[in-house]
């Protein structure tokens, strides 16, 4: 990278990555974001069960903390988890829909990009099935059993 376009980013960037050739930053950006939603959707399960045996969510948040596994942005999708369903409506449940639809396109993204390691494209493909749920805009018909 020239010195100047160097010079430039490091005004407007907190940090700069090389992630390899022409194209491969937008690769990163789709492999950091299938990371982001599979920690979310591994979150919400992992809620749903602590607090399905009358356990306390925020010791789940806790341990997370603790063992240096909650990163900021899970961190803040987690309080999403606190917000009782009937309270999902109106512009929040459209905001929600929204960032589901994103997070699923996304995904597809994802897929697209290859299936080079065995087993791997099952994994994407399960966390974007369970995105409508993840954000908690799935309708009762679609809830798993």
């Amino acid at each position: 990278m020239p010195p100047a376009a160097r010079e430039v980013l490091d005004v407007y960037a907190g940090t700069l990555i090389d992630a390899g050739p022409v194209g491969s930053g937008a690769a990163l950006k789709i492999a950091i974001n299938v990371m982001t939603y599979a920690q979310f959707a591994a979150a919400a399960a992992s809620h749903d069960m602590v607090a399905s045996t009358g356990g306390e969510p925020a010791a789940l948040l806790e341990a997370w903390r603790f063992m240096g596994q909650l990163g900021a942005l899970t961190e803040q999708y987690c309080a999403l988890l606190e917000i009782p369903d009937e309270h999902i409506r109106g512009e929040l449940r459209t905001m929600l829909e929204t960032q589901a639809s994103i997070a699923t396109k996304d995904l597809s993204l994802a897929l697209e990009l290859g299936r080079t390691r065995p087993g791997a494209a099952g994994l994407v493909e399960a966390v974007q099935a369970a995105m409508p749920a993840v954000y908690n805009v799935h309708e009762a018909s679609e809830e798993p059993e």
